[in-house]
């Protein structure tokens, strides 16, 4: 409704041609060097403090885990993941040569819905083995997939550092450099103070309302006024993220907020892990990942025109969000103790 308003009220909002040509944060900023070094050093300091959470956060899972299990299972999976790149690669050059050969269309995309099924049938299988096999050995077969996991997410931090360093020893106007380095900023200090209020009294009060709203009634607690406090928190970040978003298009239409941009936002905190915070920022960097990877790939797989392809990257996400329900229903990093479906 307030998108609609926005379209029609032209005296406020100029409607359908929407707010254009406004200025980047520090887009004309040219900072020295030591401004620079300065900027370098709090990017380091985040992203460190953020590598050290990661690892302590690893290392106390890993510690009721034996660690000749450990090895052996992470060697397995790791075998498994290069086995299913190969297959993939193999895969991939199978369905360009498909495109390129004179053959109806519908063969292509035969072959890829049925590829991929096997493919996927396949390494289940494989999966449901290796899950029973280490089952009864500490959860050894999830603590291998978590080492892992940490292990990719800290070669592919190390080389976005690489460039986000460039950018900033770089720094020249006007550029997106300065809005990257608030974002990041502002992303740390939500992140901060998200987990104090997480830990706090008032996140405890929060955790009880959604178990039981009647067990907090009856300690004295105000359980409409807390769920209103976590409708404002949520709007005030969601405001914050608006305005990142807005700054980063350089322009704002009524149409940039249509429904899919919800579905985006619902599909990176299920992807993450719902309450969790760390697990939000995991399925942001991995739908970041799909969004961009598969706009180059898909193009020399798949026999499709461009607005065909967008609406296949949209099914291929919503395939993995119904395999992620059902084989992990409380996210990449969320807690199943916290998890309140089938209660």
């Amino acid at each position: 409704m307030i998108r609609l308003i926005a379209l029609n009220e032209e005296w406020l909002t100029q409607g359908s041609f929407g707010l254009q040509g406004f200025a980047l944060p520090l887009e004309d900023f040219s900072p020295p060097a030591i401004v620079r070094l300065a900027m370098i050093g709090i990017l380091t300091a985040i992203l460190g403090l953020g590598g050290w959470q990661l690892w302590c956060s690893l290392r106390q899972r890993l510690k009721s885990i034996p660690s000749s299990s450990l090895i052996r299972a992470s060697l397995l999976v790791l075998g498994y993941v290069v086995s299913l790149g190969l297959i993939l690669s193999v895969f991939m050059t199978v369905m360009r040569s498909l495109n390129q050969a004179d053959l109806p269309p519908w063969t292509a995309s035969l072959v890829l819905v049925g590829g991929l099924g096997a493919i996927a049938w396949f390494y289940n299988k494989l999966a449901q083995q290796m899950t029973k096999r280490f089952a009864a050995e500490a959860g050894a077969w999830s603590g291998a997939i978590a080492l892992l996991t940490t292990a990719a997410i800290a070669l592919t931090s190390l080389w976005v550092f690489g460039y986000l360093v460039t950018a900033l020893y770089t720094y020249r106007s006007p550029t997106k450099t300065g809005l990257m380095f608030i974002s990041i900023v502002l992303t740390a200090i939500v992140y901060w103070g998200l987990e104090r209020l997480v830990r706090s009294p008032w996140g405890r009060v929060l955790k009880a309302i959604r178990e039981d709203e009647q067990v907090a009634r009856a300690l004295g607690k105000n359980v409409f006024w807390y769920k209103l406090q976590a409708l404002m928190l949520g709007g005030m970040l969601a405001g914050l993220a608006g305005s990142l978003y807005a700054w980063q298009l350089t322009t704002v239409y009524p149409d940039n907020f249509m429904p899919l941009v919800t579905f985006n936002a619902w599909t990176i905190v299920v992807l993450g892990g719902a309450g969790s915070n760390a697990g939000t920022l995991l399925g942001a960097a991995i739908y970041w990942a799909y969004q961009n990877g598969s706009r180059f790939v898909l193009e020399d797989i798949v026999p499709l025109t461009d607005a065909q392809q967008g609406a296949f990257r949209i099914m291929l996400i919503g395939l993995l969000l119904m395999v992620l329900m059902m084989w992990r229903p409380q996210g990449i990093l969320g807690k199943k103790e916290e998890l309140t479906l089938g209660r």
